[in-house]
């Protein structure tokens, strides 16, 4: 039986109905993101005569597994379509109990030789104060060494005196092991960078007169709003652009 003709033996669904039961658990899920993935070989809808997309409940199960290892692993795609292809990403999100206690996580001091890949592990708190090494960073942000060098080439990474970085630089390392999935790169990130310190620098300048502890209650609470008014400032700009196509 073709690949068609096997699409066409089973319930199908359009890409909008696909939103409808995505959104509830994936509330940042989008039409693009899905055109996206498909673009990149991770899904394959039937093409039905009209031309639209038809997806069966196989490809919904598969675009879960897929957003659910973006969300909650962090893997990169390279990593999650060729887990796909053999079998083994649900296994990765959904692993059997280990027999033996797991070696600890956190800031590892006898791993030297281990190379750090662009595979995520399991996430754990990181504290933004805390202090890591290139290799580390880039092991617990889910970069390589090589892209890691890269981010600190493009200064959107930058280790202090000590050439250590800073827990909130992994999780930026992670936020960006996402970014890069949907074609961002070093590039963009710098210009993401610049806005930060100017946004930093706004923030600094309000509360510089405050005592600590004001100080930090006040930061906090602008940052949200910062964080905030950045998001429906995009929310706003796509809706200006119109709906996407189908």
């Amino acid at each position: 039986m073709s690949a068609i003709s096997h699409h066409e033996s089973l319930p199908t669904m359009t890409i909008g109905e696909v939103m409808a039961l995505l959104r509830s658990d994936f509330p940042d899920a989008s039409i693009s993101k899905i055109r996206f993935l498909e673009g990149e070989g991770l899904v394959e809808p039937h093409r039905a005569p009209s031309g639209y997309r038809r997806f069966t409940t196989q490809d919904v199960d598969r675009l879960r597994l897929i957003l659910l290892a973006q969300r909650d692993h962090y893997l990169p795609l390279r990593v999650i379509k060729d887990r796909l292809e053999a079998g083994e990403l649900e296994a990765t999100l959904f692993p059997e109990e280990e027999t033996e206690d797991p070696q600890p996580q956190g800031e590892s001091q006898g791993q030297a030789g281990v190379e750090p890949t662009d595979e995520v592990p399991t996430p754990v708190d990181i504290d933004p104060g805390s202090r890591f090494t290139m290799r580390e960073l880039g092991r617990h942000g889910g970069l390589s060494l090589d892209t890691v060098k890269e981010l600190v080439k493009f200064g959107v990474l930058e280790p202090d005196a000590a050439q250590r970085f800073s827990g909130a630089q992994v999780l930026l390392c992670r936020a960006f092991a996402t970014l890069r999935a949907s074609g961002i790169d070093q590039r963009h990130l710098r210009q993401i960078k610049n806005s930060a310190s100017r946004d930093a620098s706004l923030i600094g300048t309000s509360v510089q007169h405050l005592r600590a502890e004001e100080r930090r209650v006040a930061v906090a609470e602008l940052m949200r709003a910062f964080s905030d008014a950045h998001r429906w400032l995009v929310v706003s700009e796509l809706d200006r652009q119109g709906p996407t196509g189908r």
